[in-house]
This record gives structure tokens, sequence and C-alpha cells, in this order.
């Protein structure tokens, strides 16, 4: 019995030591994470904290499945619209567009990231507004790198709300309830999980353009004049531009229909044709008499100055970005250069998401739009065979 008994006190000691212990023990660092209170204390965090917005918000929606075979988000409009389709229908999403089956229950999930990955980013880029200045006056970067890091971020964050405002916004007083028509402009990171302070209503619409106007021209004034490669693939000043230039072309249409923007659309055009950058619109190889078109020019290296903006995939075929597989039919497995290789490097192939008939048969005879490998091709044809189709038209 006493021996019993000494075990039960020698346990009740052990689990007295380990809870009043316990509290002491749970209260360990971790060591591949940084807390708020740690990170912001170098040049290499705030950098870090910069790439993050590259790969969230609307970059993610041109991608973000795990599978190739669904449709990006940003698919959705094209689907919804009827002119595009998915002949491979493994998503939901385009199974239900098709049969009209548009409801709550059906489209919520993949709507609802429409309306949450922009905001992810609008969030990264308020944080990133609130610690660079506290980083400049703690003596660990520069005002000038200050203004570099935070015109990136600005220009992440009028991406973000301009595609909401696209999505989701309408005519002030036509929103539910008859509220306002923008959405919720949020400007300073959250440092709460009250609803009250999270649950914001909707802006005007006019605030929101305003507030997209004021961060791109922030952004421009502190970007880089180059191009986006010469830049190491970074947002540059022309960029912005491009985006801003968009942004009033939007603002002068429904639902404001302020005309008077369209002068500034061509305006901030202009700035970047003419702003020395080095952007141009480049010359395809042929004089014209052949193809009648410069669209057949395929962007395939880095060297390109039309590009301004690109989101970047591993270029193999089965790596990377798996929609180039997808957007191919199945036949295209056997197509073959000259020396008899296979184009793709993969035999999936799906056909998952292209321009229905009826875009196609909208083009009048003769249009170059149409004409194969410009704006859409059908088959394959190697390059000694396409060099002799060019010199039979020339003869």
């Amino acid at each position: 019995m006493k021996k019993i008994k000494y075990i039960v006190f020698g346990v009740f000691s052990l689990l007295t030591m380990v809870t009043t212990s316990c509290s002491n023990f749970l209260e360990e660092e971790p060591l591949d994470l940084k807390t708020d209170g740690q990170f912001w204390t170098s040049d290499a965090d705030a950098q870090s904290a910069v790439n993050m917005v590259y790969s969230g918000g609307v970059p993610y929606l041109y991608g973000g499945r795990n599978t190739g075979w669904q449709p990006t988000r940003l698919m959705y409009n094209g689907l919804l619209s009827g002119l595009f389709v998915d002949d491979k229908k493994d998503g939901d999403l385009s199974s239900n567009m098709e049969t009209l089956n548009i409801n709550f229950q059906t489209v919520a999930g993949d709507v609802g990231e429409l309306w949450r990955e922009p905001y992810v980013s609008i969030g990264r880029c308020n944080v990133l507004a609130k610690r660079l200045p506290q980083m400049v006056e703690a003596g660990i970067i520069s005002e000038d790198r200050k203004n570099e890091l935070l015109a990136q971020a600005y220009f992440f964050r009028a991406w973000s709300y301009f595609f909401l405002i696209k999505e989701f916004g309408c005519k002030d007083g036509e929103a539910q309830g008859g509220g306002n028509g923008g959405v919720p402009l949020v400007l300073e990171p959250y440092e709460t999980t009250d609803p009250s302070v999270i649950n914001q209503p909707r802006a005007s619409i006019v605030a929101v353009y305003e507030q997209i106007e004021k961060d791109l021209l922030g952004a421009i004034k502190y970007l880089p004049n180059t191009t986006f490669y010469d830049n190491g693939c970074r947002i540059t000043r022309p960029a912005a531009q491009a985006l801003l230039a968009s942004v009033y072309l939007q603002w002068a249409g429904y639902p404001l229909q302020d005309t008077d923007k369209y002068a500034e659309a061509a305006q901030m055009a202009e700035s970047i044709i003419n702003g020395g950058a080095g952007h141009a619109l480049e010359q395809n190889e042929d004089d014209g008499t052949n193809q009648l078109s410069a669209f057949n020019k395929i962007k395939n290296n880095k060297k390109s100055k039309e590009i301004i903006y690109a989101i970047e995939y591993d270029e193999t075929l089965n790596q990377g970005n798996p929609y180039i597989n997808a957007c191919m039919t199945g036949q295209a497995t056997a197509w073959v250069e000259d020396d008899n290789s296979k184009v793709f490097a993969t035999s999936v192939l799906a056909n998952m998401y292209h321009a229905s008939d009826v875009v196609l048969d909208s083009y009048e005879d003769g249009d170059v739009r149409i004409k194969e490998k410009n704006f859409f091709f059908t088959n394959y044809v190697s390059n000694a065979e396409f060099n002799l189709q060019m010199q039979q038209n020339s003869d």
C-alpha cells in the first residue's frame, strides 16, 4: 500500500512541476519564422515583404490552381459571356456555366476568390505603407529606398482596387439597399479582429477611382523609367502609366461616364510612347505582303521591347504554368518539327479554354486577325513548311 501511495505522490509532484513550468515551456520562439516585432529590421526584410505582393492579388488570379484542368479565375467572365468554352469541363464552374446553373451554391466559392485575393494583396500593401516609413525613421533604409519599394506596393494596391471595381462596382445608389457602388476602401493594416473595424461599407465609386489614381501617380513619380526586363522583372514607370491609362478609359465609360478622362488616357499612353524608357513596337520579319499583319510575331524571348509587364512561368511545357498544355487540343500531340521532334513535351492536352465558334465566325473574310497564327491557330506548320508557303505566296 505504501508503494502505491509513493507512486501517487510521485506522479502528483511531477504533474505539479509540469503545470507550474508549462507556460514557460510553451513560449518557444519559432526558429524559422519572424514575428512582426522581429521583422522590418533590415533591407532584406523590406525587399522580402515587397516580393510577396508580386505573387498575390491579381497575379494570383491568373493561375493559382493546383491543376491545369480548371479555368483560372480570370477566365470566368469569358465563360459567363458564352464567347469562350471549356471542352474539358473538369471544373464545376465550367459545367455550371454551360448549363446556366448559376446560383450562390454553385459559384460562391469560385467568385469568393475574386473578392478575397485582391484584398489579400491590398492588406500586404497597407502593411508596407505603414512599416517602410518606420524603417526610415529607425535608420534601417534610406528615404530613396523606401520610395522605390513603396512605389511597387502602390502599383499593386491600385491594380487590386481596379480589378475589384470592375468586377463588383456599380453606380452609387444601385448597390444593395441603395448604397454606394464602390468597394470598401481599406488603406490601413488591420490590427484587430473586431468585426466593426473589419467590416467596412462600400465607398463611393468615385472615391475608389480617385484612390487608384492617387496610388498610380505616386508610383509613377518614383518607379524607374526603363523596360520590364531591364529592371529585373520588377514594376516600372511605363507599367504604372499603362495601368493608369486603362483606369482612365474605364473611368470615362460606364458607369461614371466622365468623358474628360479619355483625353487623360491618351496623354498617359503617349507618355509611354514618348517617355524614352525603351519600349517600341516590333516590326514583323516579312514586309507585310504575305501575312499583312504584325500580330503573328510571337514574343518568345526577354529582349522584346513591347513587353511592359509579364507574369513569369517556367517555359518548359511540362513544368511551371500548366495552362500552356491545357489550352491545346489533343490532336496537337501529333505535331512535330522538321526533325520529327515533338512540339509538345507532353501527351496530355485538353483544349480547356478557347474561343467559341461564335467568336471565330464573327470576323469578316479577309480580316488579318483571323489568319492562322495571328490571334488563333488550329494547326501546326513547321519552320520549313512555313518558309515554303511564304515563298509560294510571293511567287
